[in-house]
């Protein structure tokens, strides 16, 4: 699955917008997806 950065980020900002509550957990999860992806 090719994941682009940018969406990464826009999903980032969306989540913290909407979903205040789930913030830390989404963002800890989607920063360690980010950095594997980056990895590859």
């Amino acid at each position: 699955m090719n994941i682009h950065p940018w969406g990464l980020l826009s999903s980032l900002l969306y989540r913290q917008g909407v979903g205040p509550k789930y913030k830390a957990d989404k963002n800890k999860n989607t920063i360690a997806q980010a950095m594997v992806f980056n990895r590859h």
